[in-house]
């Protein structure tokens, strides 16, 4: 096993619940792009095709986000909480066009918002008192590789 890995009988109380909370976070994207795609894309306009590309888009970006949570994330590698940050800089710029162009308290924008507040939420999760060791730092033993990654 390798070191910067946790056993599943270490794993912190509170990875197991940010773990969860962020697979949630990913399956309501998921319904994000169902509703788009509910109404039905007019692929021969452009608007249509550019609603179609945000859907996959969403969906691409829920496949990578489900595989890396349930996969490396839940087991405390530190790469993995980096890279659930990603949705913050795909969905903060959505969430405020949506909203300067919509408006705040609209049926799209609450779940954005929704779903950026719980992402943070669950990534903050697993940190102690400490901030920095839920990124594997600690003044005093830190190494590349370490096992505490998450508090």
């Amino acid at each position: 096993m390798d070191k910067s890995e946790l056993d599943a009988s270490e794993v912190p109380r509170r990875l197991r619940l940010a773990w969860k909370i962020l697979v949630f976070d990913y399956v309501w994207l998921a319904a994000a792009s169902w509703g788009i795609l509910s109404h039905g894309a007019d692929l021969a306009t452009a608007n249509g095709r550019h609603l179609l590309a945000g859907a996959l888009a969403n969906l691409a970006l829920v496949a990578m986000g489900i595989t890396v949570t349930a996969t490396t994330f839940r087991r405390g590698k530190r790469w993995a909480w980096f890279a659930n940050m990603i949705p913050l800089f795909y969905g903060i710029p959505i969430i405020t066009l949506d909203s300067y162009y919509v408006g705040f308290w609209t049926v799209t924008v609450l779940p954005q918002a929704l779903g950026v507040v719980l992402l943070v939420l669950a990534l903050l999760l697993p940190a102690r008192a400490n901030p920095t060791r839920c990124l594997g730092r600690t003044t005093s033993s830190w190494r590349p590789g370490s096992s505490a990654a998450y508090g």
